[in-house]
């Protein structure tokens, strides 16, 4: 009979983990290798991870990992037991990346990019919900066929124009971001996004209660498939982006909810 996983958290490293969020993203969700090879889909996503930790809004960043199969005295060496299949693998298991607003739109962010974000822990009560929810859509663009990299670029374009609409032209200075939250699929379902999305309200509100009148609240662009996890944290559904037409992709995978929780 195998024993039940056990799980830790912890602040996420660089340059270690960057392998191992790429290894987490991937196997979140299942893939047509016809269409979406392994290896061309780590290729782009090194570059994405690695801005996490060294882009221009670094300094902002607030990271926490989910680790499995470590006793208290073994250490975080990146590889572990698989609980299931008793064979190694990656202890990661589940990671959340959110970003803190900028103070003012004119800070100076870290020039050199090279060093790793701070990482604070706090744990307050989460606050109630004030949320209401605005139906909105959005026109979807048209696109040739793209590569990852270019997909990507295009719907961060995109994210930016519609949180302005949704949030407000200083939405980057007024809330927090949720964005990243991927577990690997075979520990789906067990809680762990629910509270990674709850530690960075937590994050959030913290702030917030720091700096009176400085932080709205959160937001996070996500799938519909997310909507249990974030309304049950109080956050209300504001606006949607239907799709990008003209991809080679079916066209449900570009398909976003802005959801959003005000303190």
């Amino acid at each position: 009979m195998s024993s039940a996983p056990v799980f830790k958290f912890l602040p996420l490293s660089y340059p270690e983990d960057i392998e191992h969020l790429v290894n987490v993203e991937y196997h979140c969700e299942t893939h047509d290798e016809a269409k979406d090879s392994e290896d061309e889909y780590r290729q782009a996503a090194r570059p994405r991870m690695e801005a996490f930790f060294k882009g221009k809004e670094a300094s902002r960043k607030r990271m926490l990992k989910v680790v499995v199969g470590l006793d208290d005295g073994e250490e975080d060496k990146g590889k572990g037991k698989d609980h299931d299949n008793n064979t190694e693998m990656p202890t990661m298991v589940a990671y959340t990346i959110w970003t803190a607003p900028s103070e003012n739109e004119t800070e100076n962010e870290n020039e050199n990019g090279n060093d790793p974000p701070s990482f604070k822990t706090v744990a307050p009560t989460l606050p109630s919900s004030t949320s209401t929810t605005v139906a909105t859509t959005t026109p979807t663009p048209k696109t040739n066929q793209l590569t990852q990299s270019a997909r990507f670029a295009l719907l961060q374009t995109q994210d930016a124009l519609l949180s302005s609409r949704y949030l407000g032209p200083e939405f980057s200075s007024k809330y927090w971001c949720l964005d990243a939250l991927a577990t690997h699929l075979k520990y789906q379902h067990r809680g762990l996004g629910t509270r990674l999305a709850k530690w960075g309200i937590e994050q959030a509100e913290a702030d917030a209660k720091a700096r009176p009148g400085s932080v709205d609240g959160v937001y996070v662009i996500a799938s519909e498939a997310g909507a249990k996890i974030y309304m049950g944290l109080g956050m209300a559904e504001i606006g949607r982006r239907e799709g990008l037409k003209g991809l080679e992709r079916d066209d449900e995978a570009f398909r976003h909810v802005w959801y959003v929780r005000r303190f």
